[in-house]
């Protein structure tokens, strides 16, 4: 049963794998920063990588100034009006909106194809902002196939419960600490070298699948070190993109809170997926040669982490090559 079960795993890595790209967040960034008291807002739109032609929607009682980098809202204020983007329910990508006022008060909101509108109200939720995050962490989990190929390669390397679930928390104990860091400006990495690294660590995961299959591995005597050294790794790239995204400094500890909770959210929920896939999946597999089952769920799981951990290594480094 575990044979058929790792087969199955191994061929739901194999369709993920086939339908996605590796992992950078690329949301949009729609901010506007009131100057003075005045109602003025300097903006900045940062349209989404999947979706480069979206525009904001702006309030019927605000104009916009010729070169679209102000808003005045003058009187009227711009709280308790509504501000959105157009033709996001059709584009699949998200956008956070962040408004700062000139008093020093920060609201923001997530907007996607459910909450394309953002009305602003007349002061900050931090349980909204909370909430924000937890659904920008889900976001970037599950818009990154090198962290879900990790998790995966998890699942296939241990399979059973609590070994299982001890790996998945020394993951998640992992990339917190390094996200902490790396947001409070207590670690600085740069992403040339943060990214090849993470394809490095999936490189390093199938080198374990493959040990396990001889029956040489050592993750599985002790699960705990491989997913928390890695973890490290990958807490640097979820940093990358919280940074990104320019939180206050008075929000950050809100701010990751809800990111960090929403990455530990989308691995369980994958986690869960992929053992339910694999009970789903397993009759599949019954019909098949006991060896050839055994050797399929050795090796599926190897070539695919593997070649994609390599493809990406290479990509990278050549990207930062080339960025020289």
């Amino acid at each position: 049963m575990r044979r058929v079960r790792a087969l199955a795993i191994a061929c739901a890595l194999s369709l993920v794998a086939a339908s996605a790209l590796a992992h950078p967040l690329d949301p949009g960034l729609l901010e506007l920063a009131e100057q003075g008291a005045s109602g003025r807002f300097a903006v900045r739109f940062v349209a989404p990588r999947a979706a480069p032609a979206l525009a904001p929607i702006w309030p019927a009682a605000c104009r916009v100034e010729p070169d679209a980098a102000v808003l005045d809202c003058g009187a009227a204020r711009l709280a308790g009006a509504s501000i959105g983007i157009a033709e996001l329910e059709r584009s699949g990508a998200s956008v956070l909106a962040r408004v700062r006022f000139g008093d020093g008060r920060v609201l923001s909101a997530w907007l996607d194809a459910r909450t394309p509108v953002f009305a602003v109200p007349m002061r900050a939720s931090r349980a909204a902002l909370f909430l924000d995050h937890v659904r920008l962490g889900v976001a970037h989990l599950f818009g990154g196939l090198d962290h879900l190929l990790f998790l995966a390669g998890l699942v296939a390397l241990l399979r059973r419960g609590r070994p299982l679930l001890l790996a998945v928390t020394a993951f998640t104990a992992g990339h917190s600490v390094t996200l902490a860091c790396a947001v409070l400006g207590l670690l600085h990495v740069p992403p040339g070298v943060i990214e090849p690294a993470i394809a490095a660590t999936l490189v390093g995961l199938a080198w374990e699948l493959a040990r396990r299959a001889e029956g040489r591995g050592a993750a599985t005597q002790r699960p705990l070190v491989l997913p928390f050294s890695f973890g490290l790794l990958h807490g640097l790239g979820f940093a990358s993109a919280l940074d990104w995204l320019g939180v206050p400094r008075a929000d950050v500890p809100i701010a990751l809170a809800g990111f960090n909770g929403g990455i530990e959210v989308a691995q369980l929920a994958l986690v869960v997926a992929l053992r339910c896939a694999a009970a789903l999946l397993a009759p599949l597999a019954r019909p098949l040669p006991p060896a050839l089952s055994a050797r399929s769920a050795a090796l599926a799981p190897v070539y695919t982490i593997g070649t994609l951990g390599v493809y990406w290594l290479l990509t990278r480094l050549a990207a930062v090559a080339t960025g020289l």
